[in-house]
């Protein structure tokens, strides 16, 4: 396995049920009690549903509860320089979730990349 700090792409690990499973469940750890993902779909282009779903949840709560939206960046350990650089344009919440998303991936990556060097 390539160190998760070496991965350019990290879409293509989306198609494995496992490390996706992985990243739902370390997604709501780090959003729980504000947010709860569930993810049962079918679709073909998981990570694009996903980063739909999240950017939904992630606008509800800039919206309303905007403090608990800064504490849920905290927790994922977004680094706070790359999402104060959001414009507030009709993506900002898309291009949000997607951190978000990689985010979380990267910290199953690295628990996978280090589990198997063990």
């Amino acid at each position: 396995m390539q160190h998760p700090d070496t991965i350019s792409n990290l879409e293509p690990y989306f198609a494995n049920e496992e490390v996706l499973a992985q990243t739902i469940e370390q997604l709501n750890k780090d959003a729980y009690p504000h947010m709860e993902f569930k993810w049962k779909t079918m679709s073909i282009d998981k990570y694009e549903d996903i980063v739909s779903q999240l950017a939904v949840g992630l606008e509800a709560m800039g919206r309303d509860q905007y403090e608990q939206l800064l504490s849920f960046l905290y927790r994922v350990d977004l680094p706070q320089i790359e999402h104060n650089s959001l414009t507030n344009s009709d993506e900002r919440y898309l291009t949000l979730a997607k951190m978000v998303l990689n985010r979380e991936l990267k910290k199953v990556l690295f628990r996978l990349f280090y589990k198997i060097k063990s």
